[in-house]
């Protein structure tokens, strides 16, 4: 309904969605499961990609069931929610970096070392 049906994948009006299972953040075991899902540049279909942790839990409990992002950003950027408030920030320091990098860096940036982070490359 969102997306058009012969759409390129690599279009900018493709969509990333990260969306949570209705039971995560429940003390059920694999319950607090993240579901990305895009349509495939592969195959040209749905492709989807699953993820546990505390992230999806943590999206759930700021009220979240979904993320659904849509467009291009002129340059590196990340997604940083914080409760109600969602902003686009700068990614320039973390780019070309690992994991373990990015997320330190941007918990310094953030001033918090307790926020969950998803990445996807």
């Amino acid at each position: 309904q969102e997306l058009k049906p012969n759409i390129d994948p690599f279009s900018p009006d493709n969509l990333l969605i990260f969306s949570v299972s209705p039971l995560t953040g429940l003390p059920i075991s694999g319950a607090s499961r993240l579901t990305i899902t895009t349509k495939s540049p592969l195959t040209g279909g749905c492709g989807d990609s699953q993820a546990g942790g505390n992230f999806p839990a943590y999206l759930k409990s700021n009220g979240y069931d979904a993320i659904v992002i849509r467009g291009k950003s002129e340059k590196p950027s990340y997604l940083y929610i914080d409760g109600e408030k969602a902003e686009i920030k700068d990614a320039k320091k973390i780019w070309g970096k690992v994991t373990g990098e990015s997320e330190e860096i941007i918990k310094k940036e953030i001033g918090n070392n307790k926020i969950e982070i998803a990445q996807e490359i």
